[in-house]
């Protein structure tokens, strides 16, 4: 086990609750027909959930979030101009994934990834209520995230100011501050159980 893991294991004391027993709710964000590259982009709220809350309470349970984008390949309409629409972070990431004249995936990135073939998944970042913090939840929640968003993704993309370690998932560097996670390395799979993995680990010590 990581230095970084055992101050995390050791931060599990201080949670508000078993993180164990955290639930993923997903939500798509729905576009109107016929609007402009309706087809190239999908929008994905998750937010992460704690059972053990007020059943009265509207919010119950909810813990903090984190924010996906799926940018898809194959549609009638540009996902680089999709991701210039929607967000700073979105749109930061597309410049230095897609060729300007193109908007297909640039030559640098072809380059980066074992294969090009595949929509590509953003993660916005992670938040987190700050009693929540401190125990590496961040990157255990982004890899459940990414398991179920990224299938039939080539690579996931984040920016290296979001939320959470990404080099414990597996990103390394790409350019001008964006990250890269290849999927045909790290399968969503494989990545799904190391998550799950660590989960239990802070859910014993919790227990413990």
């Amino acid at each position: 086990m990581s230095a970084r893991a055992r101050a995390a294991t050791a931060a599990v004391d201080q949670l508000p609750a078993d993180p164990g027993l955290l639930v993923l709710e997903y939500e798509l964000e729905r576009v109107a027909l016929g609007e402009a590259d309706d087809d190239a982009l999908e929008a994905w709220t998750v937010t992460v959930v704690h059972p053990g809350s007020d059943e009265d309470d509207e919010d119950a349970g909810g813990i903090g979030r984190l924010e996906l984008v799926r940018l898809c390949q194959g549609g009638g309409h540009s996902p680089a101009r999709a991701a210039d629409d929607f967000g700073d972070a979105a749109a930061r990431i597309a410049a230095v994934v897609f060729d300007a004249a193109s908007g297909r995936y640039s030559a640098a990135f072809r380059s980066a990834v074992s294969s090009a073939d595949g929509d590509l998944l953003l993660v916005g970042g992670v938040e987190l209520d700050p009693l929540w913090k401190g125990a590496g939840l961040e990157a255990v929640l982004a890899a459940e995230a990414i398991a179920v968003l990224g299938r039939g993704c080539c690579a996931v993309a984040v920016t290296d100011d979001g939320v959470g370690d990404w080099t414990a998932l597996g990103f390394t560097a790409f350019r001008k501050g964006v990250s890269l996670l290849d999927l045909a390395r790290a399968g969503a799979a494989e990545l799904r159980a190391a998550g799950r993995r660590r989960l239990a680990e802070l859910s014993a010590a919790y227990e413990g």
